[in-house]
This record gives structure tokens, sequence and C-alpha cells, in this order.
């Protein structure tokens, strides 16, 4: 079941969630805030270190994001036992700020609709 952080300007779609976040996605959903990337990082890590086992607890889903640098992060697939990356879209990003994401763990699968395809390209 989907919960909000941030007072409620971003939710966090767990696997199997439908509607409009779809499984395992981070997405802002409402608010005019722009939050920095590490208040985001801190929103999530509470949501996940909160190990009493009833609602809330999502020990099992994976961490979407970890921080390499106090400025720096990377969101996707951060445990190698995940079997599915985390997903943050373009629009979420635009509500954050004083930051670099790094996406991690959405290499292409081929002939499968896994992963991100890279398509190269010159001139103009």
């Amino acid at each position: 079941m989907s919960e909000t952080i941030l007072g409620g300007d971003f939710t966090v779609y767990y696997t199997g969630d439908t509607g409009t976040g779809g499984s395992k996605q981070i997405r802002w959903t409402t608010g005019t805030t722009i939050y920095t990337v590490k208040e985001l990082y801190k929103a999530l890590q509470n949501l996940f270190d909160d190990s009493s086992g009833g609602e809330g607890s999502h020990m099992d889903e994976g961490i979407p994001i970890s921080t390499q640098t106090p400025t720096e992060y990377l969101f996707g697939r951060i445990e190698t036992n995940d079997a599915n990356a985390w997903f943050i879209d373009e629009e979420s990003v635009k509500h954050l700020k004083t930051g670099a994401i790094t996406s991690m763990g959405w290499e292409r699968v081929q002939d499968s609709n896994t992963g991100i395809v890279e398509v190269p390209r010159t001139g103009s």
C-alpha cells in the first residue's frame, strides 16, 4: 500500500501497487515545496528503517536510494538481491534541488521490457 513522505508531497509506491504510481516508484504528487535531494534521502531512509514489523515496515522492498557523498546519491537497484529497480520520474525530479542522482540497476535486458535503451545518434 502506497505511503506519503515530506508532508504528503511525495508518494512511495511499493511492489504490486497499481494506479497512478505503479510498482516501486517515488513520485511527486502535490505541493509547491522544492526539496533538497538530501531531504528526500532522509525521508526515504526514515520510512524504510522502520523495523516495527507492522504497517510501515518495508525491509523486504530493498531501499530505493543511497548516499555516495553529501550531495551525490544512487537511485534504483541499490541492493543486489532486489529483483527490480526503483524509479523516480522526470516530473518528480523537477521538485528536487541541491544534489545529484545517478540511476542504478536499469541495465537493458535483451528481448525484454527491462532496462533503459540507449540509442546513439550523430548529427543535429
